[in-house]
Order: C-alpha cells, then structure tokens, then sequence
C-alpha cells in the first residue's frame, strides 16, 4: 500500500510540475502583430529624433535628399536594452519633402516569436498620414526583411537593434 501511495505522489508532483512549466510566461512566444491601429495618432507619440538633409546611413532611403525633414516617433518609452528593444516597439518616420507634394510614413514594429529572426524580427511597414497600413495588389504593404528591402538596409544597423536612430 505505500508503495502505491509513493507511486501516486510521484505522478502527482510529476503532473504539478508540468502545469506549472506550461503555464508559466514565456516571452520567448510574444508576439505583436500591428494593425491600423497600432500606428493610429503617431504624430502624439514620443519623439525620438529629427533629422534633416541627407545622410550618410540612409542614402536615399527615407528621405536622404537635401530638402527631406525626417521625424522619428516612438510608441511608448521602450528603451534599448542589452538585447535589443522589446516585442512590441513601435516606431514610425514621418518624411516631409520641402519640395514635393507628398510625404512618406513608414513604420516598424518588433514583431517576435521569430518572425524575422536574423534581422532582430522587425515587421516593416508603408503607411498613410493617418498610420493606416496602405494596401497593394496583393494585400497589405507590410512584409519581412525582404520586403521593399527594408530588411537589407537595417541590415547594416544591426548592431543597435536594426534602428538608425539611436535612443
């Protein structure tokens, strides 16, 4: 007989251990996935950085000309840690060309659970004014790290999170 409740015991605690694990968090499974809701009211985010002209990490890219005035928003206060930001990291860049009639949004957001996992799994984004996620002929302007290229480019920043901007 105690050999039997021995046996019990021991599957019960076996049992109570594996809930346990299962229910416990795990970050390692988070994951964001943006909506047009997720970019709604930017402009009201906090502002990381305005930088104006061309420059030598963007090339072309986000407005690198000369007339370019590029704002970057960050939802939230998510700082960069030692592992790069946190699942969920929104940021959007608002390019405003002095000379032309149409500005450029363009956002990120830290995705996780492996979306991306060679380039930090950022979710790339082209947006409206508003920071609705503006569509294609094949569905929604949003994609991995070869999406628009996007990807190779941040590629090269890959040591500060994939972010140009520093914060």
């Amino acid at each position: 007989m105690k050999r039997n409740q021995w046996i019990l015991g021991l599957f019960i605690c076996i049992f109570s251990a594996f809930v346990f694990q299962s229910c416990s968090d795990d970050d390692d499974d988070a994951e964001e996935i943006a909506t047009n809701a997720t970019f709604a009211n930017f402009e009201s985010w906090t502002l990381i950085a305005t930088e104006t002209g061309p420059s030598d990490k963007l090339g072309a890219a986000h407005g690198g000309e000369t007339t370019a005035v590029r704002k970057i928003y960050s939802k939230g206060d998510e700082a960069r840690g030692n592992d790069g930001y946190p699942v969920g990291t929104v940021i959007v860049k608002h390019t405003d060309f002095a000379d032309a009639t149409d500005d450029v949004y363009h956002g990120m957001v830290k995705r996780g659970n492996d979306f991306d996992s060679s380039r930090g799994d950022w979710e790339y984004f082209i947006l409206d004014a508003s920071g609705a996620i503006l569509s294609d002929a094949d569905g929604a302007l949003r994609g991995d790290s070869s999406f628009k290229a996007c990807g190779g480019c941040h590629n090269s920043a890959s040591g500060t999170d994939f972010i140009f901007t520093t914060n």
